[in-house]
C-alpha cells in the first residue's frame, strides 16, 4: 500500500516537473521574442507607428430654415441621397477610370451632367479628361439624350489633387433610391464610393419672393480660398443671393468634427466623432407670405393688362418693380420684381435647360440694384429744398404759363397753357414743372448767376446734401446683398440743374425711393429697411421657428434737416394729389381712407417713358409706404397707378379683382407725347 502511494507521488512529481519545464520554455520563448521585437525590429515598428497620422474631417451642418413673419415655412431642407468618393485604398488608374465609367452608367440617365468626364473631375484623383486638340465635338453636349463617350475625342491627362485623399468628394446629390440600392449591393465593384443621407434646400412656394430669399449653390470658383479660410469644405453649398447670402453666417450652423486616423498609404484606420454638428439658426422675415404673393400677382396681372388692353396697349412693357415698407419701422412688407422665377431651378436635375428657359435675364434684383430716374416723384424734395433754403415761401404763388426759359432753352409743363398761379401744395398736386424750374433758377441766381457764369454749379452739391438725407444716391442699409447707390449724374450744365428738380437727372433705386417717401410719411426719420425680423434657434419643424435669439429692431439712420412745418406742407400736397384735380385722383378714388401719393413719368429717349407711383396710407396714420416702377409705361397714373391701387387695397384687405379704370381726359397729363414730364 505504501509502495503504491510512493509510485503515485513520484508520477505526480514527474508530471509537475514536466509542466513546469514546458511553462519555463514558453516563458523563455516569450522573453526572447519580446527581446527580438524590441532590440532587433523595434526601430521598424517605431517608424511604422510614427507614420500613422490623425486628421480632422468636418461634417456638414444642416442649414437653418426660413419663415414668414407668421411662422409659415418658406425654405426648409429635405433628405436626399448623395454619393461621395474617397480614395482610401490608393486605387490604380485603371480602377479609377472603371469607377467613373460605372457611375456614368448609373447617373447619366438621371441627369445629363453626370458624364464620366465630369465624374472623374469630381473624383479629384489626379486624372482628368481633356478634349484632344483639333477635334470638333460630335454629340458631346451633356444635354443630348443620346450622349456617348467618344474615346477619339478625349485624352486622359494627369492633374493636381485639390483635396487630401482621406476627404470625401461629392459626386452627385439627390439621386434616386434605385441608384442608392445598386451602390449598396455592388460595393466591391465600387471601392471608395459611398451613399449617405444629405439635405437639399427646398423653396416651398416655388416662384415666390425670389429676390428676397435667394438661393444656395456650390462655392463660386473665385471665392473658394475665402471660404476655405473660414473653415468651409470645397464641397459645401453657400448662399449666393438674397438672405441666403446676407445671413450665411447664421444659416450655415457649426460643422461637426471627426478625427480620421490614416496610415502612410492614406488608408483610413479609424474614425471617431469628437464634435457633433449644430444646425444653422432659423430666420423669420418681415413679410407675410400671402401679401408678398399677392403683390407678385398684381405685378404680373398689371404688366399683362398693359400689354393687351383694348385702348393704347403697350406690348413692349415686360417688367415691373414694387416695394412696400412700414414707414415707422423700416420693415419690408413686400419686395418684388416681375418677371421672376422658381428658386428650385437651382437644384433641378435638368438645371441647364431650365436656366436658359426660366432664369436667364431675371436674376438681377431691380428693387435694390436697378437705377431709375424718379421723374416727378422727386418734386416733394424739390419743394422742400426751395422752402428750406428760403428760395420760395409756403403761400407764394408763381405763374405757370406752360413753358419756362432756362439759359437759352425753353422747358415746358405737360399742361398746355400752364397751371396758372401755383403755390407749393398745388405744385405737388398738379405736378407743375415750371414751379420747380423757378426754384432751380432762383438757386442759380443766389449763387451769382448769370454775372458769375458757372456759379450755379455749387447747387449740385446742395442737391446731393438733401438727396442723401432722404437716402437718395446712398445705400439704404437693407439686409440684402448687391444693393446699388443708383446712378448719380455728373453733368453740370444749367439746364441739368432744372432737370434735377423734376427728376430727370439722377437715377435712384426703388428701395431708395421708398425710403425717401417713408421719411416724408413719418415726419422726417430715415429708417433702415430690413427683411429679416428675427433670428431663432435651429429647431427645424413645421410648428414654428424656435426660441428667439435676436430681433432686428427699427433703426433711425438720420433725422432730415427739414423744418416740420415744411414737411407738413409737402404731406398736404401729396394728399391733394389723390383729391379732385390731382394727378392720381382717379387712381385712388373710392378708398375708405385718405392716401398720399405722387405720380412720375420719365423720358427715356426715343419716345420711351417709365411710369412711377409713390405714396403712403392711410394719410392720418401711415402704415405702408410704396413705390411702383413700370419701365416702358406711358406715365405714372396710367401704368403704375392701377398697380399701386391694387397694392394698397391688398394691404388693407380691400383687394377685389377688377380691370384698371380708364384715366379721365382731365387728368391724362402724363400721356401727352410732348410733355417733358407729367408728373
Amino acid at each position: 500500500m505504501d509502495e503504491e502511494k510512493e509510485r503515485e507521488k513520484r508520477a505526480f512529481t514527474r508530471r509537475f516537473n514536466l509542466i513546469f519545464f514546458l511553462i519555463f520554455l514558453l516563458f523563455v520563448t516569450l522573453v526572447l521574442r519580446l527581446a527580438f521585437l524590441q532590440l532587433v525590429e523595434g526601430e521598424k515598428y517605431v517608424r511604422a507607428a510614427s507614420q500613422l497620422s490623425v486628421k480632422s474631417l468636418y461634417t456638414k451642418a444642416t442649414r437653418g430654415w426660413i419663415y414668414d413673419r407668421n411662422g409659415e415655412v418658406l425654405v426648409n431642407n429635405i433628405p436626399v441621397y448623395s454619393i461621395t468618393f474617397t480614395d482610401n485604398n490608393n486605387l490604380k488608374k485603371d480602377q479609377l477610370i472603371a469607377i467613373a465609367e460605372q457611375l456614368e452608367k448609373l447617373l447619366l440617365p438621371v441627369d445629363k451632367q453626370y458624364t464620366r468626364v465630369k465624374i472623374l473631375e469630381k473624383m479629384d484623383v489626379g486624372y482628368v479628361y481633356k478634349r484632344k486638340e483639333g477635334i470638333t465635338a460630335t454629340n458631346q453636349s451633356a444635354e443630348e439624350e443620346n450622349w456617348r463617350f467618344n474615346p477619339d475625342e478625349w485624352v486622359l491627362t494627369e492633374s493636381g489633387i485639390n483635396l487630401p485623399r482621406y476627404q470625401p468628394r461629392e459626386i452627385a446629390t439627390d439621386v434616386p433610391k434605385e441608384v442608392m440600392f445598386y451602390i449598396e449591393e455592388h460595393r466591391p465593384e465600387l471601392p471608395g464610393v459611398d451613399v449617405f443621407v444629405d439635405s437639399l434646400r427646398q423653396y416651398k412656394k416655388g416662384n415666390f419672393a425670389t429676390h428676397i430669399l435667394g438661393y444656395t449653390r456650390a462655392i463660386p470658383r473665385e471665392k473658394v480660398d475665402d471660404y476655405l479660410a473660414k473653415g468651409y469644405s470645397p464641397n459645401d453649398k453657400v448662399g449666393i443671393t438674397g438672405v441666403e447670402l446676407y445671413y450665411e453666417d447664421q444659416l450655415r450652423g457649426k460643422e461637426g468634427i471627426k478625427e480620421v486616423t490614416i496610415n502612410n498609404q492614406s488608408k483610413t484606420m479609424q474614425t471617431e466623432e469628437v464634435l457633433s454638428q449644430k444646425p444653422g439658426n432659423n430666420l423669420v422675415l418681415t413679410i407675410d407670405w400671402r401679401y408678398q404673393k399677392r403683390v407678385e400677382e398684381i405685378l404680373e396681372e398689371g404688366v399683362k393688362y398693359l400689354q393687351t388692353r383694348p385702348k393704347d396697349p403697350l406690348p413692349n412693357v415686360n417688367s415691373a418693380i414694387a416695394v412696400v415698407m412700414d414707414p415707422k419701422t423700416g420693415e419690408i412688407k413686400a419686395l418684388a420684381n416681375y418677371p421672376s422665377y422658381d428658386l428650385n431651378v437651382w437644384t433641378s436635375p435638368d438645371f441647364n435647360k431650365r436656366y436658359s428657359e426660366e432664369v436667364a435675364g431675371k436674376e438681377r434684383n431691380q428693387a435694390i440694384a436697378g437705377a431709375f430716374a424718379p421723374g416727378s416723384t422727386i418734386k416733394m424734395l424739390s419743394v422742400m429744398i426751395g422752402l428750406q433754403e428760403g428760395i420760395v415761401t409756403p403761400n407764394e404763388k408763381i405763374l405757370s404759363t406752360g413753358r419756362y426759359k432756362v439759359g437759352n432753352l425753353y422747358k415746358g409743363d405737360f399742361k398746355a397753357g400752364g397751371h396758372g398761379w401755383v403755390d407749393a401744395r398745388k405744385a405737388i398736386k398738379e405736378s407743375v414743372n415750371t414751379y420747380m424750374y423757378e426754384i432751380a433758377m432762383r438757386l442759380a441766381k443766389r449763387s451769382g448767376y448769370p454775372a458769375k457764369k458757372t456759379s450755379y454749379i455749387e447747387n449740385f452739391d446742395l442737391l446731393r446734401y438733401y438727396d442723401h438725407q432722404f437716402g437718395l444716391g446712398v445705400k439704404t442699409g437693407i439686409d440684402l446683398p448687391g444693393e446699388s447707390i443708383g446712378w448719380p449724374a455728373n453733368s453740370t450744365e444749367l439746364g441739368r440743374l432744372a432737370d434735377a428738380m423734376i427728376g430727370q437727372y439722377d437715377n435712384f433705386t426703388p428701395i431708395q425711393i421708398v425710403q425717401y417717401v417713408s421719411a416724408i410719411a413719418n415726419g422726417g426719420y430715415r429708417m433702415r429697411p430690413f427683411v429679416v425680423k428675427e433670428i431663432r434657434e435651429p429647431i427645424a419643424n413645421m410648428d414654428g421657428p424656435g426660441k428667439l435669439l435676436m430681433t432686428n429692431e427699427p433703426e433711425v439712420l438720420n433725422k432730415v434737416e427739414i423744418d416740420p412745418e415744411i414737411l407738413k406742407i409737402v404731406q398736404e400736397g401729396m394728399l391733394e394729389v389723390t383729391q379732385p384735380g390731382g394727378t392720381a385722383y382717379s387712381t385712388f378714388a373710392g378708398t375708405p381712407f385718405r392716401v398720399a401719393a405722387k405720380t412720375g413719368t420719365v423720358q427715356r429717349g426715343g419716345g420711351n417713358k417709365n411710369g412711377l407711383m409713390v405714396g403712403y396710407a392711410p394719410y392720418d396714420d401711415p402704415q405702408m409706404a410704396f413705390v411702383v416702377v413700370v419701365p416702358g409705361g406711358i406715365g405714372g397714373s396710367d401704368s403704375a397707378g392701377p398697380i399701386a391701387r391694387d397694392l394698397v387695397d391688398a394691404f388693407f384687405g380691400l383687394d377685389q379683382p377688377k380691370q384698371p379704370e380708364e384715366v379721365p381726359a382731365s387728368v391724362q397729363n402724363e400721356n401727352t407725347p410732348s410733355a417733358a414730364d407729367e408728373g
